[in-house]
């Protein structure tokens, strides 16, 4: 049974994308770069937002600045300030975070060890991680 991390945090950097002003097209898993798409623009402009980040500074890794910025700064800047999903884009806060890990952890524990009768342990899996991993309108 898996938390799906990956999907909370593509989630957060999305919404934070948009609040920020960027064009996030429509809702993909951050990993198309296919540039055939039907209405000429490609996804690649759409994951922009994803791939936009600082310049190395404190850290020796690259920073996306939807995951530490909370205001759009211009590419390859130095610095920005920071949001409250993430300090290094690594690491997501666990005040903001901690009540959907202890959640999602107890709804896998449940398909582990109390399945309902007729559904399968992915989809019991994937129910959790729609419900806890997964920002919702």
């Amino acid at each position: 049974y898996v938390a799906d991390m990956n999907m909370l945090t593509n989630d957060f950097f999305r919404k934070n994308a948009e609040t920020m002003g960027y064009d996030v097209g429509p809702e993909t898993d951050g990993t198309e770069t296919d540039t055939n798409s039907s209405n000429g623009t490609g996804s690649q402009q759409e994951i922009y937002f994803q791939l936009d980040g600082l310049k190395p500074g404190d850290y020796d890794f690259y920073q996306k600045i939807v995951g530490v910025c909370s205001s759009r700064v211009p590419t390859n800047s130095t610095s920005c300030p920071h949001n409250l999903i993430s300090f290094d884009g690594m690491h997501i806060c666990s005040e903001i975070v901690g009540d959907r890990f202890a959640g999602v952890v107890a709804c896998l524990t449940k398909c582990a060890y109390h399945p309902q009768e007729g559904e399968s342990d992915r989809d019991c899996e994937k129910a959790c991680n729609e419900r806890f991993m997964k920002l919702n309108e």
